[in-house]
């Protein structure tokens, strides 16, 4: 089985990407925190409504169905999330979504982007040993939306569609950057 867990360092503090943990009021408090900011509802408005019972369901998506939610944490506290699920947008691909808390440390974002696709991509060709590419995994952004975009930039994701009419563009995780 697959360690689901990666670490980082950034300006000698440490980091870590990995699952929630539902049982830790600490993880729910810092999920709500983030999911309910106001940076994040902007972009994020099927978030409204949610309850501390969906939080919990939600923070159980560790692989099965594709499903995964990643914590972004520090050594206190959980700065950011990255949730990546099946697209509805690209059929047999994965799609990422992410935040992240308004005090968190600049900077960590990308890095916490990009270890979570590294941990998906383990897990996937762990469960299918057959299967020898690592997945497709792309994210749909706002073209208003300049901060996730020079983020998941970062991470390695190159744009792979412009802005269409309603100024949604899709960036794709390059394996070999």
């Amino acid at each position: 089985m697959v360690l689901m867990e990666k670490t980082f360092e950034k300006e000698g503090a440490k980091y870590k990407v990995r699952f929630f943990d539902p049982e830790s009021l600490d993880d729910i408090r810092d999920l709500k925190e983030i999911t309910t900011s106001k940076g994040v509802r902007k972009w994020m408005t099927d978030i409204y409504g949610v309850k501390h019972k969906h939080y919990k369901q939600w923070m159980r998506e560790q692989g099965k169905g594709n499903d995964f939610l990643f914590a972004v944490a520090g050594e206190q506290r959980v700065h950011g999330f990255v949730y990546v699920y099946p697209s509805e947008l690209i059929r047999g691909r994965l799609e990422i979504s992410y935040a992240r808390s308004e005090n968190a440390p600049g900077g960590i974002m990308a890095k916490g982007i990009k270890l979570a696709c590294e941990l998906v991509a383990e897990y996937i060709l762990d469960k299918r040993p057959g299967k020898k590419n690592r997945p497709i995994i792309i994210a749909e952004i706002e073209e208003k939306n300049a901060p996730s975009i020079k983020v998941v930039e970062k991470a390695g994701f190159e744009q792979i569609r412009k802005f269409d009419e309603d100024g949604n563009g899709v960036w794709q995780m390059d394996w070999g950057r």
